[in-house]
């Protein structure tokens, strides 16, 4: 065990001096859940490989079933402006195409309102507010 880990921790050393670039980090962070009793299951896995941190951040939620019943929102938040940005527009995107289902709701009354034209419009929203 000691041995592996030590050779491992040293060849990761060897690569990151020759290549000149940040050492690769291979572990795998695992999260996992299910919604609507166990009917949905799902994962989310990332690694950071090669890049200096971690930069993406995921959601999975179900949305407000008074606005959209039976759905939920799966997505992966690319960390182009870094982990700060990731991270915010994970916790606020439920919020945002929630209120954008609101307002369609109010403006279509008994149709309801569509989830991708939520997402649609919440994007810009995100955007706007980051």
């Amino acid at each position: 065990g000691v041995v592996l880990f030590v050779g491992s921790t040293v060849a990761r050393q060897l690569v990151a001096f020759f290549l000149q670039g940040p050492t690769p980090d291979l572990a795998v962070a695992v999260e996992a859940g299910s919604f609507r009793s166990e009917e949905v299951v799902w994962a989310a896995c990332s690694m950071r490989g090669w890049r200096d941190a971690m930069e993406d951040a995921h959601v999975a939620e179900m949305l407000d079933p008074a606005v959209f019943p039976d759905a939920a929102v799966f997505a992966v938040l690319d960390g182009h402006g870094g982990k700060e940005v990731a991270a915010i527009a994970s916790r606020i995107l439920t919020k945002e195409v929630r209120a954008c289902g609101s307002e369609q709701l109010g403006k279509n009354g008994s149709t309801g309102p569509c989830l991708a034209t939520a997402l649609e419009d919440a994007l810009p929203r995100i955007d706007l507010r980051l």
